[in-house]
């Protein structure tokens, strides 16, 4: 196994970092001249409002909201007293999450990507094709950024999933008149809510409409599967995460992820769990609540329950081990590694859920090719 931790835990240890959920109505402190223009039915990272002429982004992070305002051309407002300021359309962007790549794709602006962090991770083939004949150049990982690079290529704006305050490299940029975006959609609780930005994204390219009806579109499936998946009288319980270095990581019961579970209608066994990113647990409470779990979602890397079960022997304790019902999503991935439910599962929920009623349901849904996940046998 040359590799021990699979990316999905690297992203499952990030959301550890405790995070807060914003109430909308709590900002009723807004100029009464403000329109709210764009209220989020899920998400609660983000909105939009609208004074005279002049429409403004808002981006809740975990502990401040930070504002861009959207100026239709790049002459006008030069007396605004916001500190981001977006020009849009956008025509170049510099991206660093792969979740990114699937509102591009979707929107048909993959062709305004000029540069990305850590490009290996990225799956597409239509986005892998741009990085080989150089349209969209590397520009290292997050936390060492190619400066220079991004300075040649001089992009109108950045997008970043990391914090505000733990870049160093980012307020190098912002000094250089690169505005930077914090991308906080990794902090929504709901699946919808994840699916929801691609709204932001429809406001940056001036594609408000195509990116309204293609929201709609899977919030339909989203709800058609979830009827679907209330018709079992039966849910079964349910395990999730990994074991790395002792500890077992797993989704909190207000993670999107246990909302997934639950809109499944399985029974995950931490659901009631304090808190929307993850839980450090000792293998000994997960097997003293889990050892019986009917289905664990998780295996990491693993190939099959033998390689499995060889590398950790505690694997082997739980009945879904012994009953071969380990389903990982880790495995589904692209030419150079990276992990397709991270890529396409932000904005398509709908797909993972359809997943996850055949793995808890079967005789629900035809049986087809699951999207993202693999039996492990």
């Amino acid at each position: 196994m040359k590799q021990l931790l699979s990316v999905s835990l690297l992203f499952v240890i990030y959301l550890s970092i405790t995070s807060c959920d914003f109430n909308f109505n709590s900002k009723a402190s807004l100029n009464k001249n403000i329109d709210t223009i764009l209220k989020p039915a899920y998400a609660k990272r983000f909105f939009i409002t609208q004074n005279n002429k002049n429409k403004t982004l808002h981006i809740v992070n975990a502990n401040n909201t930070t504002k861009y305002q959207l100026v239709e051309n790049s002459n006008e407002n030069k007396n605004s007293t916001l500190e981001n300021k977006i020009a849009i359309p956008l025509k170049k962007i510099i991206a660093s999450s792969t979740t990114d790549i699937s509102f591009f794709e979707s929107l048909g602006c993959t062709q305004n990507l000029v540069g990305f962090s850590q490009t290996n991770y990225i799956s597409s083939i239509k986005t892998r094709e741009l990085i080989q004949n150089n349209s969209i150049k590397e520009v290292g990982k997050i936390a060492q950024l190619n400066t220079e690079v991004i300075l040649d290529l001089q992009p109108e704006l950045f997008i970043s999933s990391s914090s505000p305050t733990d870049n160093k490299n980012l307020s190098f940029l912002k000094q250089n008149n690169i505005t930077i975006l914090h991308n906080t959609s990794w902090l929504e609780t709901h699946p919808l809510g994840r699916a929801e930005w691609i709204k932001v994204f429809g406001y940056l390219f001036n594609k408000q409409q195509q990116a309204d009806s293609i929201f709609s579109s899977i919030e339909t499936n989203y709800k058609s599967l979830l009827k679907i998946a209330n018709q079992s009288k039966k849910r079964p319980t349910v395990l999730s995460g990994n074991l790395y270095k002792d500890v077992w990581y797993t989704p909190a019961g207000a993670s999107f992820e246990a909302q997934l579970i639950k809109d499944a209608n399985g029974n995950y066994l931490w659901k009631n769990s304090l808190g929307a990113a993850s839980l450090s647990l000792s293998v000994e409470a997960v097997l003293d609540k889990g050892q019986k779990a009917e289905i664990w979602l998780g295996g990491g890397l693993f190939n099959s329950i033998e390689e499995l079960s060889n590398f950790e022997e505690k694997y082997t304790l739980f009945d879904a081990t012994k009953t071969k019902q380990v389903y990982t999503k880790d495995l589904t991935q692209g030419t150079t590694g990276g992990i397709w439910y991270f890529e396409i599962g932000a904005l398509r929920p709908d797909w993972i859920l359809e997943d996850l009623i055949q793995i808890f349901h079967p005789d629900l849904l035809p049986k087809k090719a699951f999207h993202f996940y693999k039996k492990l046998d």
